[in-house]
């Protein structure tokens, strides 16, 4: 659902009212090889520089492009329809961690990744919420995001987090459901149709697979709130989403404005074929136009399954070709197809490649697959690969759920996991406006409730 931007601060985030703003870094990698760091550091790759003004991330008035004013600093966020679906809660799940309050790091065995759906329970009344993760090794990993969701449900059980007085009129029943990146509608149908029966739901993650469900989520009368998708097209006006990331215009705009800081001249776009690199193109040409940079060429790729050496040539001559004085490239996928890239681009005798400043649209920040790669780590140290990264403002509850959720992963939490953790107190704050425990769900009214929970929610 497209909504009005707004100018308030950023308020659905976890920490006192905090500030988001895209950071400019430079990676500085090729030294980081001999010696990578620790998990538990995440590889702390770019340093920063703040660029962009807070953003809102959820606004009320409905109907209006959520990009029309870049000023406002609005993300792009979608609302849905109605209908609840009913199912007898799981059993009850446990995991290390610290009491709600607390600020001890928990101690044991990284968290379990479930195969099957797991279930845990607070007792009634509950209100029931799904979580659609994607486990295992690839890049969009959501390991740490479920346990900022996990670590959430625990809080609001135990009358902790946000807005914490004591016991709470209801509690969350939460249910974990593997989410398939190469089979978004069934996987969401299993969740949705699962004995647990839930109507509201944390993730998926990326816009990709938002775009996928959201058909199916509006028909069911789902709720769904992503902590990560960001491309504008999914600011569909009446349908099931809500969004917790800045929209593809600001990271269009803190790109641009990276790029002309730089001095960039032309533009050479290089992104996966799917609904964020398309989204982000869009966006992309037009404040780099805005600038007076001309995008001269896009070269858009499969996701993990590109054949680097036809692109990185075709690359190689439209650089060589464009008589630009400063070029630049802009970057649009993840670490381990920059990885690929990298290593044609450092091998295959593409000279153009690595004299073109580099920029990156923030999915590559903070990998440790690109500090552990010598090619990848040695190619961004030379091109100056840069990124605007969203940042938050550091408070004690940031700080707390760094150290659990950290530790339970061995991983540095980032926004999105903060976006995750506080979607969970968003969708209980909305479900009780809407009028639940009193009345049975009604996802409709948690919908329209959505917006206006969000405004003054501080997490």
């Amino acid at each position: 659902m497209a909504l009005q931007p707004r100018a308030d601060a950023l308020r659905a985030r976890t920490g006192s009212a905090r500030r988001l703003a895209a950071t400019a870094t430079a990676t500085r990698t090729a030294r980081r090889t001999a010696r990578p760091p620790p998990a538990s550091s995440s590889a702390a790759l770019l340093a920063s520089a703040a660029l962009l003004a807070s953003a809102a991330l959820l606004a009320s008035a409905a109907g209006t492009p959520a990009h029309a004013d870049a000023a406002a600093g609005a993300a792009a966020v979608s609302a849905g329809a109605a209908g609840a679906a009913e199912g007898p809660p799981g059993l009850p799940q446990q995991r290390p961690e610290a009491a709600p309050g607390t600020d001890a790091a928990p101690s044991g065995a990284p968290p379990a990744q479930p195969k099957d759906p797991e279930y845990r329970t607070g007792g009634p009344p509950a209100l029931r919420v799904g979580a659609l993760v994607t486990l295992g090794d690839g890049p969009f990993n959501d390991v740490m995001r479920l346990e900022a969701v996990r670590l959430a449900v625990d809080d609001y059980n135990g009358g902790g987090g946000p807005g914490g007085e004591g016991a709470r009129r209801f509690a969350i029943d939460l249910s974990v459901h593997e989410f398939d990146r190469a089979d978004p509608v069934g996987s969401y149908r299993a969740a949705f149709d699962s004995g647990a029966g839930p109507s509201l739901f944390v993730g998926p993650t990326t816009s990709e697979p938002v775009s996928a469900i959201a058909g199916p989520a509006t028909a069911d009368g789902a709720v769904i709130v992503s902590p990560a998708s960001s491309a504008m097209s999914l600011a569909v006006a009446g349908d099931g989403v809500f969004r917790l990331s800045p929209d593809g215009y600001l990271q269009a705009s803190a790109i641009a404005r990276l790029m002309a800081d730089a001095g960039a001249d032309r533009a050479f776009l290089v992104a996966q074929d799917d609904t964020y690199g398309r989204d982000l193109d869009s966006a992309l040409s037009g404040v780099l136009g805005l600038r007076g940079i001309d995008v001269d060429g896009r070269f858009f790729f499969d996701r993990g399954a590109a054949e680097w050496r036809g692109l990185a040539a075709s690359l190689d001559g439209a650089l060589a070709s464009s008589g630009a004085a400063a070029p630049a490239v802009v970057f649009v996928g993840v670490d381990e197809d920059f990885v690929g890239l990298a290593a044609e681009a450092r091998t295959g005798g593409h000279a153009s490649l690595g004299s073109a400043r580099w920029f990156d649209s923030g999915a590559v920040e903070n990998s440790p697959r690109v500090a552990a790669d010598p090619d990848a780590a040695a190619f961004a140290e030379a091109v100056g690969f840069a990124t605007p990264v969203p940042s938050t403002e550091p408070n004690e509850q940031s700080r707390r759920i760094d150290r659990i959720v950290g530790g339970l992963t061995g991983g540095s939490p980032h926004m999105f996991e903060y976006g995750a953790y506080d979607a969970v107190f968003l969708l209980a704050a909305a479900a009780e406006a809407a009028g639940f425990p009193d009345a049975p769900l009604d996802a409709a009214a948690v919908r329209s409730a959505l917006p206006a929970v969000a405004g003054p929610y501080s997490g």
